[in-house]
């Protein structure tokens, strides 16, 4: 029987390291999208124990900087696409 997963609404409750399915629930991408970045190493993931994860920190930092250059991109150009 499956775990029912708890809704985050904190960085403070997600655990120090993150697998991939729990980042795809934060981010709301699929894992197979987030397994290929972290393969090609444009996630900073690691697999640890047969697993991808990522820590929380580098999470945080990964999203914050593809946000801001989506940000960034917007006000450069007034699209509302940019490629993670």
């Amino acid at each position: 029987m499956p775990k029912s997963m708890k809704t985050v609404t904190n960085w403070d409750d997600v655990p120090l390291y993150i697998d991939l399915p729990l980042l795809a629930t934060l981010w709301g991408f699929s894992v197979d999208c987030l397994k290929k970045k972290a393969q090609s190493g444009v996630l900073p993931a690691a697999k640890m124990f047969g697993e991808w994860r990522i820590s929380k920190e580098d999470a945080k930092a990964y999203f914050e900087k593809a946000y801001n250059e989506t940000q960034e991109g917007i006000k450069k150009d007034g699209s509302n696409y940019q490629q993670i």
